[in-house]
């Protein structure tokens, strides 16, 4: 999405998803605090020097450095690991019945390793 407001030279609105309880699979607080900095320092990494060379994209980096700062999951819930697995499975429902079996494991085998790991060991 960086990318794409970079070519298109436009103003993006960045949301984040938030969760009350810890089986929102979706909000990337689900991580372990280890990869859940990880994957935000590659994402400031790879935007950090487009940003120096277009400054109005500078709420990018402020919005992921907020980010980072927030409690993860097992910082936050102490039923983190019954809300992880009840997720999992709720999802696993949700994509099977969009036909979308799957998809979720094939994006973290082929973006990030640590998730990847984590996600089918957890």
């Amino acid at each position: 999405m960086f990318d794409l407001a970079l070519e298109l030279n436009v103003h993006t609105l960045i949301k984040t998803t938030f969760a009350f309880d810890s089986s929102i699979m979706m909000c990337p607080q689900v991580l372990p605090r280890e990869l859940f900095n990880d994957v935000i320092n590659d994402i400031l990494e790879y935007i950090r020097p487009k940003v120096e060379a277009n400054p109005k994209y500078n709420y990018w980096i402020t919005c992921l450095e907020d980010l980072k700062a927030r409690q993860v999951f097992s910082e936050q819930y102490p039923d983190w690991e019954e809300g992880l697995k009840l997720g999992k499975e709720r999802l696993a429902k949700v994509d099977k019945w969009r036909n979308n079996e799957n998809i979720l494991d094939e994006i973290y085998r082929n973006n990030h390793t640590g998730v990847y790991n984590w996600w089918t060991k957890s």
